[in-house]
Parts: C-alpha cells; sequence; structure tokens
C-alpha cells in the first residue's frame, strides 16, 4: 500500500476527469491494474459504456471491455451525489473547459488529493493552483496517440504511452508522488516524477504548438509536414520560434537541437493524421488555439523574442495581444 500524505497506508482512489482518448486510457489502464478508479464522462459516450460497457482498442492490456465491475463512469453530478472523494485525479479535459470542471474537482478532493491536469497546454497546472488555494494540485503532461472511436470506445492508436508530471513548488509530498508513480507503472503506464517540471511539460509543447498550428491555418495533414516544400518549412519556422521562447524561459534540454529533433519526429506521424486543435478549427467550435498558438505570441512579447510567424497566425484568427500597446 502507498503512504499518504501524512505518512499512513491507504489505498488510493483514481478519479479520471474527461473520458477521451487520452482520459479514457487513463482510466482504463488503471482500472485493468485492480485500482480503485471512476471515470467522469457524458452524453453519447457515457451511454455507449452503460449499454455495452466501456471498449478500450489497442492497449498493452489488449482490447479490454470495462464493465461497472471494473471501472465506474458517471457524471459529475453522479460522482459528487455519491459522496466520494478522490485521492488521485487526472484533468483529461481541453483547456477551455477548466474553468467550467474546476468547482467540481474542488468538491470531489480534499487536502490530501493529488491533482495531475495533463493538458497539452502549458502552465494548467499553475492556473489550476490559483483557483484552487487549498488543493495540490501538480503540472504533467502525457505522450499518447488515442482517439473516441465511437461512443463508449477508444482506440489506442500505438502502444507508447508515457505520463510525467512534478511539482512546482515543493508543495507535495514526494513520497506521495513516486507510490501514485509506482501504481501507474504496475498499470502498465511509463511513468516519471520530473525534478523540474517545467521544462518537462515544455518540451511537449514546442512540437505539439507548431504542428497544430500550422496544420489549421494551412489546414494540411500530416503527409504535408513530412516531405520537403512550403508546408514542412513553415512549419520549421513555428517550431524554430517556440524554441527560442523555450530557451528564453531557461530552458536548453542539455543542448540538444529540438528543431532537429522535433522535425524528425513528424516521420513517426500516421501522414493522414491531424492535430485535434484542427479537428475542432474546421468544425468551427471551441479549439485551444488559445492556449497552443496565442500563448507563444504572450510569451514572445513578454520575454523579447521574435515570434513573427506565430503573430501571423493569430492574427489570421483575430488575436490581440492587450498587454502590448500600439
Amino acid at each position: 500500500m502507498p503512504l499518504s500524505a501524512f505518512g499512513k497506508e491507504i489505498e488510493m482512489k483514481y478519479l479520471v476527469v474527461g473520458a477521451g482518448g487520452t482520459g479514457g486510457c487513463i482510466a482504463a489502464y488503471l482500472a485493468m491494474a485492480g485500482y480503485p478508479t471512476t471515470l467522469i464522462a457524458r452524453g453519447a459516450h457515457l451511454a455507449g459504456m452503460r449499454e455495452h460497457g466501456f471498449v478500450v482498442k489497442g492497449t498493452r492490456w489488449g482490447d479490454v471491455c470495462l464493465g461497472e465491475d471494473k471501472l465506474k463512469t458517471m457524471t459529475a453530478e453522479e460522482y459528487l451525489a455519491s459522496g466520494e472523494k478522490a485521492d488521485v485525479v487526472f484533468i483529461c479535459v481541453k483547456s477551455y473547459s477548466i474553468d467550467e470542471i474546476t468547482p467540481f474537482v474542488e468538491k470531489a478532493t480534499t487536502g490530501d488529493s493529488l491533482i495531475i491536469p495533463i493538458l497539452n497546454v502549458v502552465n494548467t497546472g499553475k492556473r489550476m493552483q490559483k483557483m484552487l488555494p487549498e488543493r495540490q494540485v501538480l503540472s504533467g503532461c502525457i505522450y499518447i496517440a488515442s482517439v473516441i472511436s465511437g461512443p463508449g470506445e477508444v482506440s489506442q492508436l500505438t502502444k507508447s504511452m508515457k505520463i510525467v508530471y512534478g511539482d512546482r513548488e515543493n508543495r507535495v509530498n514526494p513520497a506521495l508522488m513516486d507510490a501514485v508513480c509506482s501504481e501507474m507503472i504496475a498499470a502498465k503506464i511509463d511513468t516519471e516524477v520530473a525534478e523540474d517540471i517545467g521544462p518537462a511539460a515544455f518540451e511537449k509543447f514546442i512540437f505539439l504548438s507548431p504542428y497544430a498550428a500550422s496544420g489549421a491555418y494551412l489546414d494540411v495533414i500530416s503527409g504535408e509536414f513530412q516531405k520537403e516544400g512550403p508546408a514542412k518549412d513553415f512549419f520549421v519556422s513555428m517550431l524554430k520560434e517556440v524554441v527560442d521562447v523555450a530557451h528564453a524561459l531557461g530552458y536548453d534540454y542539455n543542448g540538444r537541437d529540438m528543431v532537429k529533433e522535433k522535425t524528425d519526429h513528424l516521420q513517426v506521424l500516421n501522414p493522414l493524421s491531424t492535430a485535434s486543435m484542427v479537428k475542432d478549427v474546421k468544425k468551427g467550435g471551441r479549439s485551444e488555439m488559445d492556449g497552443l498558438v496565442f500563448e507563444v505570441v504572450r510569451l514572445g512579447h513578454k520575454l523579447g523574442v521574435p515570434v513573427p510567424v506565430y503573430e501571423k497566425v493569430s492574427a489570421h484568427y483575430g488575436f490581440v495581444d492587450e498587454n502590448v500597446s500600439e
């Protein structure tokens, strides 16, 4: 049994908020390992889970179908009505949903709970900590390729799955973070507790931000970035700008050539794939444009780093940095 923040042995209860490709896989892995896990879902997706169980394909556990005896599936309202309090919460929603789910997270936890946002947008943990001053909010990120493939069904597209999280302000008992890490590794999730979560979380952002931004702006699929031409050149120009921002933040990554590494990473993508933000933009609904694209412009202006291509893309989507005077 792991140690709680007060040194007591407990059986940790996990809560996963968001039942998309990311949250669905995390919940399934934890449940398959036998850890008490609840997945917050809604709508047709939840209805599908209740009709035929939660189906998750392509995992390291194989294709699985989880009934209520293995994995609890609830709405946020049902969870609060149950009176349960989670020991560990994974936040797996889109960044634009943080404001609406934070009051629920506060009610579903105690001051001893660990809250781990693993969104694509950097600084989400810091943002949530300000909103939840009496809670322990970490920062983190996940590397996974997974999608909702039907109502009540998620598909993991590759076997790769890694979560990195850490404490920004040394507020959390390291033994508790390590205990969670051990259980996740036992659940077949590659997991790392980072001593400095800032550069670790920003490293994923270095690739995802220009990939999503250039994909949306140019309206192209991954295959266009994998071959020499204007689309790849545009991606690289944005990549260089966000790497410059990372360096200005003090993240040098031990001298690694991040532009080359992240450009090379394009080759592992499915040529027909796009970032989820691209799909959201094409639908005309809410997207993570603010956190994935506009935030680079804000950081560039704040740090004195030129980001002209990001400014061009951001202006195309109507962004004006209110902190910059004309």
